[in-house]
């Protein structure tokens, strides 16, 4: 996933099916995808086979948790993408390539056909299910009675997942109109998001457009967390798979004709009309609010089916109101070492954590680390390259990958973060411009890549940066407005013992001074 990193078999699945989807003859003028390219990643992906006909990592490393190992279906989730992935790639396949392709999805097939009864998970039932659909296999109607046994509904939305989920709730105020209200994350967001799309494919290919996937549908877009993204990389993929297939289906784009009207009564005098027909449907139409008060009322009149959604983010520099997981995920700390010399300019810290959610898995899935940076002080991202390299050489933290440094945050990346012990790691952050009058507050974040609503967010208590003024960040006698640099007292503001003192002084150096040119003539 990550250079100098073990080859992986669902990531290789993952980037032929996003290649396969890009692989167009209209736009091979704009992008071309070599069918060399896939016909080497399928090689690649048969060598995994076992003799069962399932598929399984090399290594004990799962970087998406929904792929994790179980007791029965030790390796069906991957076992049906790859299946997936395999049958959707035969018709760039030439030669013995193919011919060992579409032997090795028969016999992938056959393992998941064995393997139905034991499933469990709702996601390894309908990643399953849409294997089989696919595939026409003889079991696919019992594999989507199954699936069909555990959806939840939500008054007139239907989806897939381990725990129930809510979405936006409405309140109502002084009698008014219902308002809705932004939604909380769940414990299982990511996984429902995905096991909702495919059992949203099984049901399209099965039936096409009914009742039923509509519903599936309307819990989709209730559920986005993003403008233009659902939760993570992963779920969104399978997602706009799964929803570019409805509109397909439903011919959206021929019927799609609807003008919207927005109206925000912050904004009294101003109103915002948007137009979208069958020439726009895939336009994203968006604008920004001056003022954040009041609320906001949108009128579609027309045909079609859009979605609108509002974007509102604040800050929090209380630790009880920051936002806390369902349960306690990771152990993570951040600490921070301001050293006295050059006015606080080198900043020395030390990241700490550890799993705890042990009852999901001994170790997480691959991990992100978010820490945002103060402001004037940079972690370029050569430097962070070669700390990088350090902490691995080092041990302190072998499953450390990679980082990406911004202006304002460093992104690190993992492979997992061990729940056996807390590991620690230290880098240096650099003021590289002068900065004053910073927050007392900052934030870090540890989550898991693929499943975001699995984090741990910490404050920074930076209050040692805060409490310095621009004199003090600047430090020299070139900075302007700063007395304590800038000038010296004055011989009128002595008094005259400090002159007396003065001259003793000045005329000993001074005698020095000729003892020395004295002494050099001689």
């Amino acid at each position: 996933m990550w250079r100098f990193t073990p080859p992986s078999v669902w990531l290789t699945a993952k980037v032929i099916n996003i290649l396969l989807a890009a692989q167009h003859e209209d736009w091979e003028n704009l992008l071309y995808i070599d069918p060399k390219l896939i016909q080497k990643a399928v090689k690649f992906l048969l060598k995994y086979q076992k003799p069962d006909g399932s598929f399984r990592e090399e290594g004990e490393i799962t970087l998406d948790s929904k792929m994790k190992k179980t007791q029965k279906a030790s390796s069906v989730p991957l076992t049906a993408l790859v299946t997936i992935v395999i049958h959707n790639s035969l018709s760039s396949l030439q030669g013995t390539t193919r011919t060992n392709a579409v032997d090795a999805r028969s016999r992938a097939i056959s393992f998941l056909e064995s393997h139905l009864m034991y499933l469990d998970d709702c996601y390894h039932v309908a990643i399953s299910a849409y294997a089989l659909t696919l595939m026409g296999s003889p079991i696919a109607e019992t594999a989507a009675v199954m699936l069909n046994k555990k959806k939840k509904s939500l008054g007139d939305m239907t989806y897939w997942s381990r725990t129930p989920i809510k979405t936006h709730l409405r309140r109502q105020e002084n009698n008014q109109r219902g308002f809705l209200l932004p939604r909380e994350p769940e414990q299982w967001d990511a996984h429902a998001v995905e096991t909702t799309s495919y059992a949203l494919l099984v049901f399209l290919v099965k039936d096409g457009i009914t009742f039923e996937t509509e519903k599936i549908m309307r819990w989709l877009n209730a559920i986005r967390d993003w403008d233009c993204a659902f939760i993570s990389t992963v779920d969104t993929l399978v997602a706009m798979q799964a929803l570019a297939e409805y509109a397909f289906r439903a011919r959206l784009r021929d019927v799609t004709d609807m003008e919207c009207t927005v109206e925000v009564t912050a904004q009294p005098l101003q109103q915002y009309h948007i137009s979208i027909d069958n020439s726009s449907t895939s336009s994203l139409h968006s604008f920004e609010l001056e003022n954040v008060w009041g609320h906001v009322n949108l009128v579609a009149k027309g045909s079609g089916q859009a979605i609108a959604q509002l974007e509102v983010t604040w800050g929090v520099d209380v630790l009880e109101f920051i936002e806390q997981p369902h349960k306690k995920y990771f152990e993570f700390s951040v600490l921070e070492k301001y050293h006295q010399f050059r006015n606080k300019s080198i900043i020395t810290t030390t990241v700490c954590a550890r799993w705890l959610a042990t009852e999901d898995g001994h170790t997480s899935s691959a991990a992100l680390m978010e820490v945002e940076v103060p402001t004037g002080y940079m972690f370029y991202q050569p430097f962070a390259e070669l700390t990088v390299a350090e902490i691995q050489h080092k041990g302190n933290f072998p499953q450390l990958r990679n980082v990406h440094t911004t202006v304002t945050h460093i992104f690190w990346q993992f492979d997992f973060i061990p729940g056996d012990k807390k590991q620690c790691f230290s880098y240096d952050l650099q003021r590289w411009y002068p900065a004053a009058n910073l927050t007392a507050v900052r934030s870090a974040t540890v989550m898991e890549l693929f499943a975001p609503e699995h984090f741990e967010m910490v404050m920074i208590n930076a209050t040692p940066l805060a409490l310095l003024d621009i004199c003090e960040v600047c430090g020299s006698y070139q900075c302007p407005y700063c007395a304590i640099y800038s000038t010296a007292p004055s011989l009128h503001s002595l008094r005259p013992a400090n002159i007396v003192i003065l001259g003793l002084c000045c005329f000993v150096i001074m005698l020095t001074y000729l003892q020395i040119i004295y002494w050099i003539r001689q």
